[in-house]
């Protein structure tokens, strides 16, 4: 693997304590069961979060090529010797963060009865690079309001194993410092957005809570400052508005090992590309769902069956004659568990 001549260092917890400062006026923590969290479910994440929880979040974006849609060390010529072996060497030595418009995230419990939103900073420093694979450190700062007003903060850092195809599929593990928590898997792709290129990614970790985060990440350059949580967190070119008219639709869905009799889904909210709802199967037993979609249509979502802890899948979205369609399997791939179709 490539090593960088001096080892990105994380920048201090300094460069992000003026955020919490704005926090409070940008990111409400009030929800019923059309996607509000009650008091007493707000006190029972809290105790949650600052429990067990280990969130690692964030996705990167790889370096900004100069004018075309180029990946950084991919040669002109389509017969060069760049492959998957070196074309992304040159992430060796870079640190990403995530920007402002994608600070949010969303913090629930295991059964997904409460939902609440929080901001998210993780700093990527990755090491060394090669052979379609690379490595580093993550550094996660998680913001949230608690019931009384007081805000609150978890910081976690892991240790980066990542793998990445030629094409750009990403495929990352996260080992967390503490032995006591799991690894998380984040799963994502290489896009050229906005006039650079980023790693899109999606993912969802936690042991007594769990933390949903999607996120474009950016290469963080020189002295650049982090955005403060604020009302810009609310406006730019990587949010994710293209699926807002997901709130308020209803769905008949399928999965072969959580509801082989199918479903019908309600989406009760969507902000920013995450939504969230519930459900009934078809034998009466109650869902909940909370999940994530890019503006391209990649899905990561949790399903909570009858009160169970939530199970993960992944997928997309798409257009399929007049209706769109939604298709699931385990993340990571596998074969196909399920699917939903939009009703009328």
């Amino acid at each position: 693997m490539q090593r960088s001549a001096a080892s990105a260092a994380t920048p201090p917890i300094s460069m992000m304590s003026e955020a919490k400062e704005r926090f409070s006026h940008t990111h409400s923590a009030s929800m019923n069961r059309r996607g509000v969290v009650t008091r007493s479910s707000l006190k029972l994440l809290f105790v949650l979060f600052l429990g067990p929880l280990a969130f690692i979040a964030g996705a990167a974006a790889p370096a900004e090529p100069a004018q075309a849609e180029q990946a950084p060390g991919e040669a002109n010529d389509s017969h060069a010797s760049s492959s998957a072996r070196n074309k992304w060497n040159w992430l060796a030595g870079t640190r990403w963060y995530v920007p402002a418009e994608n600070l949010l995230a969303y913090l629930s419990d295991l059964t997904l009865t409460g939902i609440l939103p929080v901001a998210d900073q993780t700093i990527w420093s990755l090491t060394e690079a090669g052979d379609g694979r690379f490595v580093g450190t993550s550094y996660t700062v998680l913001w949230a309001k608690s019931p009384g007003g007081t805000i609150l903060r978890q910081q976690t850092t892991n240790t980066m194993e990542g793998n990445i195809t030629q094409e750009g599929k990403i495929t990352i593990v996260f080992t967390p410092d503490d032995p006591r928590q799991a690894q998380t898997i984040g799963y994502g792709h290489v896009r050229f957005v906005d006039k650079a290129w980023r790693m899109e990614m999606q993912m969802a970790t936690g042991t007594g809570a769990l933390a949903v985060h999607w996120a474009y990440m950016t290469q963080l350059k020189g002295n650049q400052q982090l955005p403060v949580i604020s009302g810009q967190s609310l406006n730019g070119s990587l949010l994710a508005e293209e699926w807002k008219w997901l709130q308020g639709t209803r769905w008949s869905a399928f999965d072969s090992e959580l509801f082989a009799g199918g479903a019908i889904l309600t989406v009760a909210a969507f902000r920013n590309g995450y939504f969230w709802g519930e459900g009934q199967t078809q034998d009466s037993q109650p869902v909940r769902f909370l999940g994530s979609v890019t503006p391209e249509g990649d899905l990561y979502l949790l399903f909570s069956i009858n009160g169970l802890p939530a199970v993960a899948r992944a997928g997309a979205i798409q257009l399929v004659g007049r209706a769109y369609q939604m298709i699931w399997s385990e993340p990571g791939g596998g074969p196909v568990l399920g699917d939903a179709t939009e009703l009328p």
